[in-house]
């Protein structure tokens, strides 16, 4: 699988910099704009910006999180997570490049987020609680998942 590391920015801006936008999915209804926004979303909870509650249960956000974190396992093809369930969500950016920005400055808040406090534990909307490294594991996993979808990587 390909290499995504979250404390490595310029690799991961590199490798959506081919993105454009009638790039069709290997699979999913999401528009490459679509993925991007919602990538955006996920750092927005990660890094302090947007706190949100836990949208599933304790026992399925137990379930999914013992499934893909401290695990070889990668998001399945078909995952619908709690957010959208299935439809895409409105736009928030008139274009990919305004969204591509947008998701630029949240991956570096993410960055600064966790310089200025290693210990802070934001929930994740299906997984619950997360430390620094399960966010990282969580943003390097859901980050492989839409790029192999959109063909950013092998």
């Amino acid at each position: 699988m390909s290499s995504i590391d979250v404390n490595y920015p310029a690799t991961i801006l590199n490798a959506l910099s081919g993105l454009q936008t009638g790039a069709a999915p290997r699979f999913g209804i999401m528009t490459p704009q679509h993925m991007v926004e919602h990538l955006s979303s996920l750092f927005l909870f990660s890094n302090g910006r947007r706190p949100i509650g836990l949208l599933v249960s304790p026992e399925k956000a137990a379930q999914f999180k013992s499934y893909l974190i401290g695990t070889d396992n990668e998001f399945p093809r078909d995952f619908d997570g709690p957010i959208g369930k299935g439809v895409l969500l409105p736009l928030k950016f008139e274009n990919l490049g305004q969204a591509k920005e947008a998701f630029r400055k949240e991956l570096i808040n993410y960055t600064d987020y966790y310089t200025q406090d290693p210990d802070a534990q934001p929930n994740h909307p299906a997984l619950s609680i997360l430390n620094k490294a399960e966010w990282d594991e969580f943003h390097n996993k859901h980050i492989r998942h839409h790029f192999y979808q959109f063909d950013l990587i092998p």
